[in-house]
């Protein structure tokens, strides 16, 4: 079946379409494919359903990242992968800053640099921290 549809790709010009769909000739796991292809036809949704029950939320989190839906990267990030969440959130911020949605922004900058804690020592260290980096600009 893949094949087929890499060799109709490739023959009406449309090779990056081609190679992804080659590429998901070696793949085994149904819903890990059902994800790329979902992917591929723009039902994002799907697509983040299938690489998570896939085992494969880092892909979802991957996809949420490149077409820019930075509010489901945070909440994917929150569930699967905490420590990308201060990257994400930095992302985040500097694209609410781009459309001039300052106070937004500022708070996905704050959720980059603060850590995930109610202990004001911690906080506190973040914070001393953060203040000397800006001080030496």
């Amino acid at each position: 079946m893949f094949s087929l549809a890499s060799r109709i790709y490739k023959h009406i010009g449309n090779v990056a379409m081609a190679w992804t769909v080659e590429d998901l000739e070696d793949k085994e796991d149904y819903m890990l494919v059902k994800g790329m292809i979902a992917m591929i036809k723009g039902k994002y949704d799907e697509a983040e359903e299938a690489f998570v029950e896939s085992g494969n939320g880092e892909m979802a989190l991957e996809m949420r990242r490149d077409i820019l839906h930075w509010e489901k990267a945070v909440d994917l990030a929150r569930r699967i992968k905490p420590s990308e969440l201060p990257k994400i959130a930095k992302e985040y911020a500097h694209q609410l800053e781009f459309l001039g949605k300052f106070d937004d922004a500022l708070k996905h900058y704050e959720d980059a640099i603060l850590p995930e804690t109610d202990d004001p020592e911690k906080i506190d260290f973040v914070c001393i921290q953060f203040f000397i980096i800006i001080s030496n600009f």
